[in-house]
């Protein structure tokens, strides 16, 4: 007998979840009407069901903004104007109500209409009008008690999975003053993206074409020798942006940046950046040039990948310049001489230490050190990990050979 109530049950559970009853996962259904877009979007939870274009308040006539909920649900509702004398209209093609009435304040409601040529725009004394096939498809998907929630965002920032933002601005019909800059930067702030777009392009928004979505580009991760970072890099006109600021917080460089020329300054290379918002973004393979790090981007991920390898020199970390000098890993010398205390003579192409010439191999007129080099000109043990990417450099001065 159990075995049967067990088997009952299970087949109400299946035949409730096919019929859209109980949906655990996407939670109660909502209304959220958006008065500048004119729509009216369906949820259940936070998963948007369905989109359905609307008609909206006149200027004169506004629909009302708030929170309200669903009231009452009506087939078939006659219409009483409010104008004296007309007479009340039945259900029917006369009926500006259409056949399915959804009341969610005393004179407020969402109903059908048999003027469908106003789908779109502002033409009612303040209830929202759909088209009567649409409205007959929401009408059986929610219930009294159904959240409505209006709004009038006039400004609207879109953003996906992948962080890529979409920007729409609609006219502001009411005159409510919310088309401006300064609201602008807010709605991009909100989804962390207040240094994509410039102050002239946000005026360019929204004085022009408004209405139409226009992708303005892309949020990415960033990740430093598989680290994720805090901040996020940017995609504009198919560039790669990175923040200046993340080589400080996650790699610890000392870098000298310029606001005014839009550049900074690390061991003497100078790279062009862009100033966005007082943050200076560097170029993904500018940087990755200046570092001397191997860089990639995964598109299915939207994340743009810095492999760095780290030196440390008795231990300790050693900022410095890594690059890969025809295929091998090579390092300034001038740091590896720093670190030791030796001294050299370095004259144009050429190394000398102690009247021994150095192996050096030069890079926009630095001289760089390959690490297969530096233990036979130095007496500096060198233990490359390549799983870690590091460099550990050890030098003793009582042993080796010094200046």
């Amino acid at each position: 007998m159990k075995r049967i109530v067990a088997l009952v049950c299970a087949i109400l559970v299946v035949i409730m979840l096919s019929a859209g009853i109980v949906s655990a996962a996407d939670g109660p259904p909502k209304i959220i009407i958006n008065l500048a877009s004119r729509t009216l979007s369906l949820y259940t939870g936070d998963i948007l069901v369905k989109e359905y274009p609307i008609a909206i308040g006149k200027a004169s006539t506004p629909s009302p903004l708030g929170k309200f909920e669903v009231i009452e649900k009506i087939v078939d509702p006659w219409w009483f104007p409010t104008t004296p004398g007309m007479k009340p209209v039945p259900s029917g093609p006369a009926n500006p109500l259409g056949y399915r009435w959804i009341g969610f304040a005393s004179t407020y409601g969402v109903h059908g209409t048999n003027m469908p040529w106003s789908i779109g725009t502002a033409a009612s004394k303040g209830c929202i009008r759909m088209l009567e096939e649409d409205v007959e498809d929401l009408f059986p998907r929610i219930a009294v008690g159904t959240p409505v929630h209006i709004v009038y965002d006039t400004i609207c920032i879109t953003l996906d999975q992948q962080g890529l933002i979409s920007v729409t601005v609609y006219e502001d019909v009411y005159g409510y003053g919310t088309n401006t800059v300064a609201q602008f930067k807010q709605k991009l702030a909100d989804v962390g993206a207040e240094n994509l777009i410039s102050d002239a392009s946000i005026h360019d928004f929204l004085d022009n074409d408004l209405g139409t979505p226009h992708p303005v580009g892309q949020l990415i991760k960033l990740k430093f020798n598989g680290k994720p970072a805090e901040q996020l890099g940017l995609i504009t006109n198919d560039i790669i942006l990175i923040p200046a600021s993340v080589l400080t917080k996650n790699l610890g460089l000392s870098l000298a940046v310029n606001n005014e020329t839009e550049s900074i300054y690390w061991q003497g290379i100078k790279i062009q950046g862009k100033l966005r918002n007082n943050e200076l973004y560097l170029k993904l393979w500018d940087l990755c040039d200046l570092l001397g790090a191997d860089c990639s981007y995964d598109n299915t991920t939207a994340t743009a990948n810095i492999e760095m390898i780290q030196v440390t020199y008795n231990g300790k970390a050693l900022p410095t310049q890594v690059r890969k000098i025809n295929g091998v890993i090579s390092l300034p010398l001038a740091d590896l001489l720093n670190s030791t205390g030796l001294k050299a003579e370095i004259t144009e192409q050429s190394v000398t230490i102690a009247g021994r010439k150095i192996p050096a191999v030069f890079y926009r007129d630095i001289p760089f050190l390959q690490i297969t080099q530096v233990q036979e000109a130095l007496d500096i043990y060198v233990y490359y990990d390549t799983d870690k990417r590091s460099v550990a450099l050890t030098y003793i001065p009582f042993v080796s050979r010094g200046p």
